[in-house]
């Protein structure tokens, strides 16, 4: 972001008029909330605007583009103000404007999860920036600039309830670990209707993102072809040797019965409960996936 640090040293002071501010050409804020802009119109009526704007102005220098200040700009409207204090950057690129205003943005405190996750976006597909790069730029870690990129995955009802905060910015990023979209509706607003805290989001989208994995790994096992006789030859052999080891344990376990275990010693009895419970681990075994495959 060297040309940001160039524009410094051309930047001006004004009083600018407010009705020569254009919006930039990209907005991101997509919501900003009507309170919170009367509070600060309040503040900018008693106090006039203490942080000024950054501006550039346009080819013809008739007229300005915002590059950072937008709600300050927006609340001196609504305090009827004709003039704000602000920095002009001259003749600055459109694209360079652009990315300027994303890097001023993106840098302040208490950004909006939203905001920041489109700033983001335009920085790595407009201007080719990898994440790696935009972390590095921000002095951000790379999984927060991944998990505020993933939010904008989420369908846009969702979006809107992150930007209102009727659910947590840490329960959406784990909702968007879910692929299925009536999944992560039906997630969200379960979280927002119980008011559900962060570990249990968490739980929940863990819990379904290894049911669909299992479902996967179940679809990806090989299945028998409908009418190919080797299918049907293993299937027959299989049936025929389960029915066999039935009987037989039908029979062992008819024979145990018979028998007077009083008159054994000690050491037979021994292996004989060792020989048992290795059948009960291998039965064990085997239900589990009788189990698992009845699911």
């Amino acid at each position: 972001m060297s040309s940001a640090t160039q524009l410094s040293l051309r930047r001006t002071y004004q009083e600018i008029d407010i009705d020569l501010i254009d919006d930039p050409d990209i907005e991101l804020r997509q919501h900003i909330e009507e309170e919170s802009l009367n509070e600060l119109s309040a503040s900018i009526a008693d106090r006039d605007m203490l942080s000024p704007v950054l501006v550039t102005t346009r080819p013809n220098r008739s007229r300005y583009v915002l590059i950072a200040g937008g709600r300050r700009v927006r609340g001196a409207k609504k305090a009827s103000k004709k003039h704000v204090p602000g920095y002009v950057y001259e003749d600055v690129p459109a694209n360079e404007a652009l990315e300027m205003a994303l890097i001023e943005n993106v840098q302040r405190d208490n950004l909006e999860p939203m905001w920041e996750a489109r700033a983001y976006a335009i920085l790595k597909e407009k201007f080719n920036t990898s994440v790696e790069d935009i972390a590095k730029r921000l002095r951000k870690r790379v999984q927060h600039v991944k998990e505020r990129l993933a939010l904008l995955g989420l369908p846009l009802d969702i979006q809107r309830k992150i930007e209102e905060k009727t659910i947590p910015t840490t329960s959406a990023v784990a909702i968007a670990k879910i692929k299925d979209e009536n999944v992560q509706r039906a997630m969200a607003e379960k979280a927002e209707q119980e008011h559900l805290p962060y570990n249990v989001v968490k739980r929940m989208v863990e819990e379904s993102v290894s049911k669909v994995r299992r479902r996967k790994k179940r679809r990806q096992q090989p299945t028998r072809q409908p009418g190919s006789p080797w299918g049907e030859r293993k299937r027959d052999q299989a049936e025929r040797h389960l029915q066999e080891t039935v009987l037989k344990g039908e029979e062992l376990l008819r024979q145990l019965g018979q028998i007077d275990l009083a008159q054994w010693q000690k050491s037979d009895l021994r292996k004989l409960q060792s020989g048992v419970n290795a059948i009960q681990q291998g039965l064990s075994k085997f239900q589990v996936q009788v189990s698992t495959l009845l699911k």
